[in-house]
């Protein structure tokens, strides 16, 4: 059986999806978001363009989203 893993560089959180964030989550709203870090890889999923995996400053998964290029989705693990 073989497991295909993906690693993709992490990088800073930009600010404008952490107020995309923060306005979708109450948990996020008030929260500091600069130690925070995100994934891309490209998206599989149709007419996507980038999936998005973000982790919080001790490395843990907190969200994931959905870039379609005009709208970005974010949904919890």
């Amino acid at each position: 059986m073989t497991q295909e893993t993906s690693v993709t560089a992490r990088h800073s959180f930009p600010e404008k999806l952490a107020k995309q964030v923060q306005s979708q989550f109450t948990q996020f709203a008030q929260k500091d978001m600069t130690g925070y870090t995100v994934a891309r890889a490209k998206s599989e999923f149709y007419s996507a363009r980038t999936d998005l995996t973000v982790f919080d400053p001790e490395g843990k998964l907190v969200l994931n989203g959905r870039d379609f290029g005009d709208r970005i989705f974010f949904w919890q693990p």
